[in-house]
């Protein structure tokens, strides 16, 4: 309260003024304009001085200045399996002279974001008056978990007053939230082992997506090279680096397919075995638990049919030899001489016979090499030269 005197010394005359001085409080609370009165009156009652009723008060008027600044505010980047995300407007000074309410909604202005990426929202937060900032006042969005693999997607927001002022400002009213995949390819062989004969010169194997996998929304390859464990590259089978394609719009259960070369080698030997290795360098796909990055490929030998032909010419020529020397004791009447002669003939078709099927067995069979020299010694021989040995 105002409680001057204000004096005007002897001698003054008509047009004369004297001033005071009214301190006006500023405030930072957001409000309508203020007034307050000034009247004056005279100190001692007396007939020589008189103040004119049409002026003896006065009305002064107070602007507010104020302006109290708000802004949106959220988190910049969350994964896309964290649900709701919390939104919030902040009142960052001052106190409101009257309730404020603010209105945040989703925009479909976000940037590789759908419906489908989170669900469309809105509501309005309210700030009552008498409460002085900063203070927060929060909302939240939800967040759409998909099986989509599938690049950041950014969802936009956007608030504003449900009232008009010129007194409050939204100094922010717009924010994004980068929503972050969390789905991977994952991928697996169709089979853990697949088995192949030699003569088939080809085995044709697969690279799938497994049940738990996203269904892909952008291409992606994987890297697959073949690892010899006990096959020789480029003796049994071709050497493998290549890539597969996971084509955009794979979903669990899609296979791409791969071709493994098998070399005929005419070589008599064990089954052999070759891995073949699947990895990734996206970062967006993973191998499965089960048998997810390697399979393993039995090569089966062929060769083996010529081995068994060669023993049972064997145990037949056998069987003719002690059937050939009966008879021929039993034409000789007991003669030493006919029995030495059927028995000669006898070795010699089984050698024949051997020799003939031999011929065709013994460069397919992996032996020390001294060994494969003499086999094919044999074949240089005219048969004179092998029966004198």
């Amino acid at each position: 309260m105002l409680d001057t005197v204000v004096v005007f010394p002897s001698g003054s005359t008509s047009g004369d003024m004297q001033c005071i001085n009214v301190t006006i409080l500023d405030d930072d609370v957001i409000e309508g304009t203020e007034t307050f009165t000034l009247q004056a009156s005279t100190v001692e009652a007396t007939s020589l001085i008189a103040i004119d009723p049409s002026l003896s008060e006065t009305t002064v008027s107070i602007a507010d200045s104020e302006m109290v600044n708000f802004r949106i505010v959220s988190p910049s980047r969350v994964s896309e399996d964290i649900g709701r995300v919390e939104v919030c407007v902040e009142q960052m000074n001052g106190e409101l002279g009257e309730e404020i309410q603010v209105n945040v909604r989703t925009t479909p202005t976000g940037t590789n974001a759908s419906v489908s990426d989170y669900e469309s929202t809105q509501f309005q937060l309210a700030f009552p008056a008498g409460v002085r900032g900063p203070r927060s006042k929060c909302g939240a969005i939800t967040v759409t978990d998909d099986l989509l693999v599938e690049g950041d997607e950014s969802v936009a927001l956007m608030a504003g007053f449900l009232q008009s002022s010129s007194r409050i400002s939204l100094v922010s009213n717009t924010a994004s939230i980068i929503v972050t995949d969390n789905d991977y390819v994952i991928y697996g062989w169709e089979n853990p082992e697949y088995k192949v004969v030699e003569d088939s010169e080809s085995l044709a194997v697969h690279l799938c997506l497994v049940p738990e996998s996203g269904t892909l929304t952008f291409p992606v390859e994987i890297s697959v090279t073949s690892i010899p464990i006990s096959a020789t590259e480029g003796e049994d089978y071709e050497r493998v680096s290549e890539s597969v394609l996971m084509e955009a719009g794979f979903k669990p259960g899609a296979c791409s397919p791969l071709t493994l070369s098998v070399i005929k080698d005419g070589v008599l030997e064990s089954d052999e075995t070759v891995q073949l290795s699947a990895t990734d360098t996206s970062s967006r796909a993973i191998p499965s638990s089960n048998n997810g990055a390697t399979t393993l490929i039995t090569i089966t030998d062929d060769d083996s049919a010529c081995r068994q032909e060669l023993e049972a010419a064997r145990s037949s020529d056998c069987g003719q030899s002690a059937s050939s020397s009966a008879n021929s004791a039993g034409v000789g009447g007991g003669v030493v001489g006919g029995f030495v002669a059927g028995v000669l003939i006898t070795i010699v078709l089984a050698v024949i016979i051997l020799f003939l099927i031999g011929w065709k067995c013994i460069p397919r069979v992996k032996e020390p090499k001294v060994e494969e020299d003499f086999a094919t010694g044999l074949r240089n021989q005219t048969f004179e030269e092998y029966s004198n040995m």
